[in-house]
C-alpha cells in the first residue's frame, strides 16, 4: 500500500480495466544449497490476472474486470546439503486473480470489481529437505526454517484513508485450488533432520477473498457476493522433524471469506456467500526430539467478519454451505531414550462463521440481518500419538456448522 497523502482530495480519477488470460501460469524454482552461513531465500510466485489502481489526491472510480481459464501453479523446492544458516525462507504464491483498489488521501473510493477464475486449478507448493545426519557439532542442519504456501483463486484488497468507501466486489470460481508445503507421505515430504531453533511450515488454500481496510475515520459501505462451485479446496501441511526445538505445522483452507475492519468512521456490509466446494485442511507433523511442537488445522466454508472500531456496524449477511468441510491434524513424536517438552494438536472445522462488532466507547451499535444455511458434513479430527515422557499435551477437536457472534464492546487490537 502507497504512503498516505496529506494534501485535499479535489479531483477524480476514472479507471475502467479488463483482463482475459486464457493461457497457463507456471512459476517453478529448484534451489539446492550445501553450506552456507547467511539467509537463505526462495521466492516463486505465478499469477493469473493482478492489477493495483490507486490514488493518493482526490477521489477515484474502478471498474475492473478479470477472468481466469487456465491453470495457475507456483511450485519451490528448496534442497538443503549440510548446514543452512540464519533464517531459511520459502514462500510460494499462486493467485488466478488479484486486485488492489486504494484512496490514500481522504479522497471517495467508489466502482466495482468482477472476478472469475474457471481454469483447471490453482496450486501453490513447497518441497523441503534438510537431511543431513543428526549433528556432532552446531554447523550441521538448518538454524531456523520458515515456509509457506498460499493459493488463491480470487482475491481482492480494498483499502481507504479518511475518506469513504461504496464498492461492490462479485467473485466466482469454478476451479480447484491447493495450497500445500512438503510433499504428500510416503513419497517427498518437508523433512528436517536438525534445527536449533525453529521450524514453521504452514499452508493456505482460499477460493475467494475480499479485505477491505479503513481508517483515520473513513466510512465504508460494502456489497459483495461470493460463490464457489469448484471441485476442492485443500491446504496440507506435511513437516517431519528429527530434531527441533520449535516445531510448527499449520493448515488453513478457506471457501469465501470476507476480512472488513474499520476506524472511527462506519461500516456497512452486504454480503451473500455460497459455497459448494469440498473444503479440507490436514496438519501432519512429526518430531522425535522437541521443545515444543504444534500441528493445526482450520478448514471454513463461508467466513466473514465485519470489525470496527468505530460507532456503527451495519451487516446483511446470507451463508450457504452445501459441500462437505474436513479438518485434520496431527501430531507423533516422543524419545523412549529422552523426554520431550510440549506438544499441542488443534482441528477446526466451520460450515458459515460470521462476526460483527463495534466500539462502546464510541457509542456504537451493531444492526444485523444474517442468515445461515448448512446442508452437509462438518468433521474436525485431532490425533495425537506420543512416545516417552512428555511435559504437557493438549488436544482440541471442534466442529460447527454454524457460528455467528455480535456484540458492542471496548476497542482491543
Amino acid at each position: 500500500m502507497l504512503p498516505p497523502f496529506s494534501g485535499a482530495a479535489t479531483s477524480q480519477s476514472t479507471i475502467s480495466h479488463v483482463q482475459i488470460d486464457s493461457g497457463d501460469v507456471f512459476a517453478t524454482q529448484t534451489l539446492n544449497v550445501d553450506d552456507t552461513a547467511g539467509p537463505t531465500s526462495a521466492v516463486g510466485t505465478a499469477t493469473g490476472n493482478g492489477v493495483t489502481a490507486a490514488v493518493v489526491t482526490g477521489s477515484l472510480n474502478v471498474q475492473l474486470g478479470q477472468t481466469m481459464s487456465g491453470a495457475t501453479r507456483a511450485q519451490t523446492t528448496l534442497n538443503v546439503g549440510t548446514y543452512a544458516g540464519g533464517l531459511t525462507t520459502m514462500v510460494t504464491a499462486a493467485t488466478a486473480n488479484t486486485a488492489e483498489v486504494d484512496s490514500l488521501g481522504g479522497g471517495g473510493l467508489t466502482g466495482a470489481v468482477t472476478q472469475v477464475a474457471n481454469g483447471a486449478s490453482v496450486s501453490a507448493e513447497n518441497d523441503f529437505t534438510a537431511s543431513a545426519a543428526l549433528p556432532t557439532d552446531p554447523t550441521v542442519g538448518v538454524a531456523n526454517v520458515t515456509a509457506s504456501a498460499q493459493a488463491i483463486a480470487n482475491s481482492v484488497s480494498i483499502g481507504v484513508i479518511g475518506g469513504s468507501t461504496n464498492m461492490s466486489v462479485s467473485q466466482s470460481s469454478t476451479t480447484s485450488v491447493d495450497g500445500e508445503s512438503g510433499s504428500a507421505p510416503p513419497v517427498g515430504g518437508a523433512t528436517v533432520q536438525h534445527t536449533s531453533g525453529t521450524a514453521s511450515f504452514s499452508s493456505i488454500a482460499v477460493n475467494n477473498n475480499v479485505t477491505a481496510t479503513g481508517t483515520s475515520g473513513a466510512n465504508q459501505t460494502l456489497n459483495v457476493t461470493q460463490t464457489a462451485t469448484g471441485d476442492h479446496t485443500i491446504a496440507g501441511q506435511f513437516l517431519n522433524v528429527g530434531s527441533g526445538q520449535t516445531v510448527q505445522g499449520e493448515a488453513a483452507a478457506s471457501a469465501n471469506n470476507i476480512s472488513a475492519s474499520n476506524e472511527s468512521g462506519d461500516l456497512n456490509v452486504t454480503s451473500n456467500q455460497s459455497n459448494a466446494t469440498y473444503t479440507q485442511a490436514d496438519s501432519v507433523v512429526t518430531a522425535y526430539e522437541f521443545g515444543s511442537a504444534q500441528s493445526t488445522a482450520s478448514g471454513v466454508g463461508n467466513s466473514l467478519m465485519a470489525a470496527n472500531y468505530g460507532p456503527s456496524t451495519e451487516l446483511s449477511s446470507n451463508q450457504s454451505n452445501n459441500a462437505e468441510v474436513d479438518s485434520s491434524a496431527s501430531f507423533t513424536g516422543g524419545n523412549t531414550n529422552g523426554g520431550s517438552y510440549d506438544a499441542a494438536t488443534s482441528a477446526t472445522a466451520v460450515g458459515n462463521a460470521v462476526t460483527a462488532f463495534s466500539c462502546s466507547d464510541c457509542g456504537g451499535v451493531i444492526n444485523v440481518g444474517s442468515t445461515q444455511t448448512n446442508t452437509n458434513t462438518i468433521s474436525a479430527t485431532a490425533t495425537t500419538e506420543l512416545t516417552g515422557s512428555t511435559r504437557s499435551i493438549s488436544s482440541t477437536a471442534t466442529a460447527v456448522g454454524n457460528n455467528a457472534t455480535f456484540y458492542v464492546s471496548q476497542p482491543t487490537r
